[in-house]
C-alpha cells in the first residue's frame, strides 16, 4: 500500500507540473501568435472553462467504471484468494467449487437471456452486440458477476455471513484501491486541457 501511495505520489506530481506547463505554454503561444487556432487555459475563457468545467470533466464512465471494479476487487481478494503460502504465491482456496457455486447459473442465465437471443433487450437496434446496452455495461456486468461469485464463495465458506459484512468487503476494496483516484482527477483534467487548447472544442 505504501509502494501504491509513494508511486502515486509522484505521477500526481509530475502530471501537475505538466498541467502548470500547459497553462503557461498556451498564454504564451496565444500572446505571440494570436492568429493559431488554440485557446489560452489563463484567458478570460480558460479560466471560466477550468472553473465551469471541472466536476464535467471529473464525472467519466472511467470514474464509474473503477469505482465498481475496486468494490469487486475487495470482495473477490477477501473471499477467494488466500494469504500467500510459504512458497509466496496466491492461491485459490481449495473448496471454492462448491455446490454453492451452481448458484451462479441464475445471474449467468438471465443474462444469456438477455442477451443471446435474436430480438434480445441487451441488443442494439441492429441486432448485434457491439453497439448493444450490453456492450456499453460490460465491465459493470463483468464487476458484478465477480462480486456475485465471490459472495457465493465467501457465504460458502463461512466468510461472509450477513450483508453488513460483503458491503464491507466492498468498501475495503475502494479503500485499498483509493491510491488512484488523485491520480485519476489530476490526469483527467489534463487530458481535457489539452483538447481545450488544441482541439479548441467547447
Amino acid at each position: 500500500m505504501k509502494h501504491n501511495n509513494d508511486t502515486s505520489a509522484r505521477i500526481a506530481i509530475v502530471l501537475l507540473v505538466i498541467q502548470l506547463m500547459l497553462m503557461l505554454v498556451s498564454w504564451l503561444i496565444n500572446a505571440a501568435a494570436p492568429h493559431l487556432p488554440l485557446r489560452s487555459l489563463l484567458s478570460s475563457e480558460g479560466v471560466r472553462w477550468l472553473f465551469g468545467n471541472f466536476t464535467q470533466n471529473v464525472l467519466s464512465p472511467v470514474l464509474a467504471y473503477a469505482i465498481y471494479v475496486s468494490a469487486a476487487y475487495g470482495v473477490f481478494k477477501s473471499c477467494l484468494m488466500k494469504k500467500r503460502n510459504n512458497d509466496g504465491n496466491n492461491i485459490l482456496k481449495n473448496s471454492m467449487w462448491s455446490k454453492w457455486h451452481l448458484l451462479m447459473i441464475i445471474p449467468l442465465g438471465v443474462l444469456a437471456v438477455l442477451t443471446i437471443p435474436r430480438h434480445a433487450i441487451l441488443r442494439g437496434v441492429d441486432g448485434t452486440l457491439c453497439s448493444s446496452s450490453f456492450f456499453r455495461a460490460l465491465i459493470p456486468i463483468f464487476a458484478t458477476l465477480v462480486i456475485i461469485w465471490a459472495i457465493i464463495s465467501g457465504a460458502s465458506k463461512g466468510n461472509i455471513k450477513n450483508v453488513y459484512q460483503a458491503y464491507r468487503l466492498m468498501a475495503q476494496g475502494c479503500k485499498e484501491l483509493s491510491w488512484w483516484l488523485p491520480v485519476y482527477v489530476i490526469a483527467i483534467e489534463l487530458w481535457e486541457s489539452f483538447r481545450f487548447v488544441f482541439l479548441c472544442y467547447d
